[in-house]
Order: C-alpha cells, then sequence, then structure tokens
C-alpha cells in the first residue's frame, strides 16, 4: 500500500526528473562570451541529404528522401514540396537564385516553383552548379561529369583508367570557378583531385600522393576557402581535416584527430576571413585559428550537424545536413583575440597574510589548474577547477597556512602555462 508520504516523494522524485530531462532535451546553452545557440533542430521525418539558404534566406531548400522542399528558416515549417521517383540526394543553388539542380536523377529546375526545365536523363550523386550558372558538374557512379546546363553537352569526363570499383563521390566547383575537385571513395586510389577549369579542365594538382590519407577524403566533403587560395578535406584516416594551398599545392595544416581534443570531425565550414574554421563533433562546437593551428574558442554543447556547413550571407546563421540551425555570433572572435592584448591579469595583494585575488585571462574553454609551488620549485598545492570558460576568470586562495617566504602561483590550460610570484609575509 502507497501511503501519503510514499506519494510525496514519487511526486518530488517525478518532478525534478521532469526537469533534468527538460533541461537536457531542450537546452539551448548560451556561450558565456557572446550569444552562440541552438536555435532549432529538424522537427519533421525522415533523412535529409543536403540543404541549402534559399536567396532570401528567410527560407530554405532541402533534400528528403524523394522530396524537395522549401521551408521556413524561423521555424522550418514547410512552404513547398515536390516528390520525385528517386532519392534527392543533393542539391545545388545557382548563382543568380534562379535555378536549382538536384542529384541522383540529375535534373535543372525553377527554384520558385520547382518546374523541371532540363531532365539531362542522367544518374548523379554530388552536384555544383559554376558561379556563372553555365556549368553543372555532377559525380556519376565512377566518373566525374561537367555538362553545358543549356545545352547539356558534355564538356569534361573524368574516371577513365581509375580502378572500376572505387565511387566518385566529390565533384565540385571552387567560389570562382576556376578550379573542379574531385574525389573517390573505397577502392585503392588515394588522390584528390583538382583541374583547371580555364585551361580545359587539365589536372592541375593531385593531393594525397604522399598517402598520409588512404582513399582521399573518403566521402567527406572537399571545402574551398572563400578566397579560392585553401582546399580542405576532413575526417579521413585519422585526420580530423588536411589544408592545401591551391596557389603552391603544397599542405598547411594536417591536423591529426587527437591533437587539441578534436576528433570525429562532422562538419566544417570557413569564415569569410579565409582563417577561421568552425566545426563540430560528438562532443562540442569549435571556433579553429588557421594561423595558431589550434582551437581558440570551445562552445561546450553539441551540435547534431555533418558534412557542409552553409553560412548565412551575414555568418550570423549555420545550417547543415542533421538538420540544425544555430546562431553564430562573431564578436567571439574579436574578444578573443583581443584576449591576448589586454592585461588584465591580477594578483592581489601581492605582498600578502591571507587571501589572495586571482583574475587571469583564459585562452581556452577546457580543464583548469591552479598549483602553488615553494621557492625550491616543490608542488604545495594543486587545485582543480573543471572545465571554464575562455575568457576572464577569477578566483580566490587562502594563504594563512603558508610558512613565510616566496611561492609561485601557476595557471595551467592546454598548452597555456602562466606563473605569479607572490611573497607571503605573517
Amino acid at each position: 500500500m502507497i501511503v501519503k508520504s510514499d506519494m510525496k516523494k514519487i511526486f518530488t522524485f517525478l518532478v525534478i526528473g521532469f526537469l533534468v530531462f527538460a533541461l537536457h532535451s531542450n537546452a539551448v546553452p548560451l556561450d558565456s562570451v557572446g550569444n552562440n545557440r541552438i536555435l532549432w533542430t529538424q522537427n519533421f521525418e525522415g533523412r535529409v541529404y543536403d540543404c541549402a539558404f534559399m536567396p532570401d534566406e528567410n527560407y530554405m531548400i532541402i533534400a528528403r528522401d524523394t522530396v524537395l522542399e522549401i521551408r521556413r528558416t524561423a521555424d522550418q515549417s514547410l512552404v513547398r514540396s515536390k516528390y520525385f521517383d528517386g532519392i534527392v540526394s543533393s542539391l545545388d543553388v545557382s548563382r543568380d537564385g534562379k535555378y536549382v539542380a538536384i542529384g541522383n536523377t540529375v535534373m535543372l529546375l525553377d527554384i520558385n516553383t520547382f518546374e523541371v526545365i532540363k531532365d539531362y536523363k542522367r544518374g548523379g550523386g554530388s552536384i555544383s552548379f559554376s558561379p556563372d550558372g553555365k556549368k553543372l558538374a555532377f559525380a556519376g557512379a565512377h566518373f566525374a561529369y561537367v555538362l553545358d546546363v543549356e545545352t547539356g553537352k558534355e564538356l569534361f569526363q573524368f574516371g577513365e583508367g581509375i580502378d572500376q570499383f572505387q565511387y566518385m563521390y566529390i565533384t565540385k566547383f571552387s567560389p570562382d570557378g576556376k578550379w573542379l575537385v574531385c574525389d573517390y571513395q573505397g577502392g585503392d586510389d588515394k588522390k584528390i583531385y583538382v583541374f583547371d577549369v580555364n585551361d580545359n579542365f587539365k589536372l592541375y594538382a593531385n593531393f594525397n600522393y604522399d598517402d598520409k590519407t588512404p582513399h582521399g577524403a573518403d566521402g567527406y566533403p572537399l571545402i574551398f576557402s572563400p578566397n579560392n587560395q585553401y582546399l580542405l578535406a576532413h575526417r579521413a584516416a585519422g585526420y580530423a581535416f588536411r589544408i592545401w594551398d591551391l596557389n603552391t599545392k603544397v599542405e598547411i595544416l594536417s591536423q591529426k584527430g587527437q591533437q587539441d581534443g578534436i576528433s570525429d570531425v562532422s562538419g566544417i565550414a570557413f569564415f569569410k576571413d579565409n582563417k577561421t574554421l568552425f566545426f563540430n563533433n560528438e562532443k562540442t562546437s569549435s571556433f579553429y585559428d588557421l594561423n595558431q593551428k589550434k582551437v581558440i574558442k570551445d562552445l561546450l554543447f553539441f551540435v547534431p550537424l555533418s558534412r557542409d556547413l552553409v553560412f548565412s550571407s551575414d555568418e550570423t546563421k549555420l545550417l547543415g545536413v542533421g538538420l540544425c540551425l544555430i546562431q553564430i555570433d562573431k564578436s567571439i572572435l574579436s574578444i578573443i583575440q583581443g584576449i591576448k592584448k589586454e592585461t588584465v591579469d591580477i594578483i592581489a595583494p601581492n605582498p600578502t597574510t591571507g587571501m589572495i585575488q586571482i583574475k587571469i585571462a583564459l585562452p581556452y574553454s577546457d580543464i583548469l589548474s591552479i598549483s602553488i609551488i615553494n621557492s625550491n620549485g616543490d608542488l604545495i598545492e594543486e587545485m582543480n577547477k573543471g572545465i571554464v570558460i575562455s575568457g576572464t576568470y577569477e578566483t580566490s586562495y587562502d594563504s594563512s597556512p603558508l610558512p613565510a617566504g616566496v611561492y609561485f602561483i601557476k595557471v595551467s590550460q592546454r598548452d597555456f602555462n602562466k606563473s605569479f610570484k607572490i611573497i607571503k609575509e605573517n
């Protein structure tokens, strides 16, 4: 028999459980510096294969199962849809915003009405418009193809002589249309191919010839920097990502998956500054500085995005297959850069007889350790503060039990280490 007191306990337990569940399932954690947060995740059924912002970014276009859809960016509400006989595996919007090309069965559609303008009668996966909208590149089984959008005439084909069991997975034009990049999935070919479009699609470079990343990008996206200088391949054979300079054909960065805690990068994108990346993995989302070759900011919340990520034109929103939309606060980048320039570190009072106030600028969102060391280098005390958000951090330490003398307070976080000399008086 359940008595009244038991019912009260059960009710309390259920309420607490509900609150915990609500906090974890619906929480949109805010970054401590700025306002980076998840706006929404997919609230409708089906698998999303590709997505992009419409020219009017209040709307987005989505390839979902056998359906092409336009939905409102704010709330995912459906505006228009069109069903096809097969999976809509990919899409690309022309630069002028008039057309959308879809993969699997390669077609050209009016973006506003979804009326089929051209059915090229070709099978294809990954699909990409040239910037001028006159060429259409797509991956067709073993080959990469480029067609004239107006006539459907084949302008380029690549794949002859390559292991026939390999699957052409990526074909993509650079933002300026100068380069076409292709990559296979599986098989023995380990190269990423770059062709010069202006030189009649002449082979310009092979990346991965050093065999560091077996199978090229192996089906994961190849991404150009906005200024067309860099090519990024991510998540392959233990590498979080690799980047090559297209002007020099030299690899400028090879980021191992476990360096700086980076592993299993799911989605990644360049900012317009061409030196900052945003990526996410199964644990967190991060800003990465190419010049420093390290994470400069962790947001400490998981974003369910994968593959190519798409910024809005003002870089305040980020959309990606997952499906998920997040709000980006770019101001944290200038704040982070400013942290290194500001002199905000304070250890006071010094000399001291007791309580010390510690105020310091931290570059990372990560585990923080504060150590007290005597003049002989002996560790007196170590305090693990857990994960602390980057920016200005304040705490205190009671030095009263320490004998008079000279001590050092050492602050450590990843590769960041800073020591402060203090004098303890009686």
